[in-house]
């Protein structure tokens, strides 16, 4: 055998299994995003015409946020953003966790501010029991996880009696926020955060240009909301940082921060994650990896899988929300 028979042989294995592997990660791509929607969507209002996608996130395979991989980075990637914007803890009484998913976020709000409420909501139900207990395993006493909608928790909360409202990596799966972001700065006290990440227009154009689906890419960048892929039912939503800003703006918030949540890495499946993964780096890559994103996040607010605003609540905050 001779060193070109040798070539071609090693040429065609390869693309063989880098075919296989592509398939591979697309599979797991698409199953990770069923997963995620029992995990993180919050339910709300639904038409009629789409009355199964509450159905259809409820009894999806829970994907879990405490343990899957390199959730526990991402988790503190959006903590060491949101917390130089904190306020001091003795002012803080009541934080309303929408779409609370196993409690990552409303645990550690919760561990924070323990002289405080803290109500975290989810529509699963499966996800909410594991939330119980991981809080009950830390000693965590001071939250309460709650199966409901969105919307039905926003109309039985009083207005200007949360102190922080969060609602992180929920409106991807929720295109009906916007009809009740209004509502939800109603319940904000005056001088009250919101705190929420939303899947950018970006990384969802990448999604799809990364398997060839170029009309599909073009349809997502002229557009806010609808099916991912063609013949599924579910509707998601996305957004640009700049629009992003608007909406939160014409809604009588003052945004403190945008930016971005892993502008360089991802969880397998995702575009970003051909660039780094978290949950595969030794620590000392981890940290390091870290950094830089830090460094980038606020300059690059697009480039990541979700985008993280911070706004604050003025005293006049009555205007009607505007979609762009």
């Amino acid at each position: 055998m001779n060193m070109r028979t040798l070539t071609n042989d090693s040429t065609r294995f390869f693309q063989s299994v880098l075919r296989r592997l592509a398939s591979k990660a697309r599979r797991s791509a698409e199953s990770i995003e069923l997963r995620a929607i029992a995990a993180l969507d919050s339910g709300g209002p639904f038409s009629s015409s789409h009355a199964d996608q509450k159905q259809t996130i409820i009894h999806s395979t829970n994907y879990n946020m405490l343990t899957s991989e390199s959730e526990d980075y991402y988790a503190e990637q959006y903590w060491a953003q949101i917390l130089p914007m904190l306020p001091v803890k003795d002012s803080i009484k009541s934080i309303l966790d929408l779409g609370c998913g196993q409690g990552r976020m409303s645990m550690r709000f919760a561990s924070r501010y323990r002289q405080a409420d803290v109500t975290g909501i989810d529509i699963s139900e499966a996800a909410l029991m594991t939330a119980r207990s991981a809080a009950a395993s830390e000693g965590i006493d001071n939250v309460v996880f709650t199966c409901s909608e969105i919307g039905e928790e926003l109309k039985r909360t009083q207005s200007r009696s949360v102190d922080i409202a969060v609602m992180t990596e929920v409106a991807f799966y929720h295109p009906n926020w916007i009809n009740e972001f209004a509502r939800l700065v109603e319940v904000l006290k005056d001088k009250g955060l919101f705190i929420g990440s939303f899947r950018t227009t970006y990384y969802n154009v990448l999604l799809l240009l990364k398997d060839n689906r170029f009309a599909d890419a073009r349809r997502v960048m002229n557009s806010s909301s609808g099916p991912l892929s063609p013949g599924r039912e579910i509707q998601f939503s996305w957004i640009h940082a700049d629009e992003l800003r608007n909406v939160m703006q014409a809604s009588g918030l003052e945004v403190l921060s945008v930016s971005a949540v892993g502008s360089c890495s991802g969880i397998p499946g995702d575009p970003h994650a051909l660039i780094s993964r978290p949950g595969i780096l030794q620590d000392h890559e981890r940290k390091i990896l870290m950094e830089i994103e830090m460094s980038l996040n606020t300059h690059v607010p697009d480039a990541g899988r979700y985008v993280l605003v911070v706004a604050r609540k003025s005293t006049s905050s009555t205007s009607p929300v505007v979609f762009p």
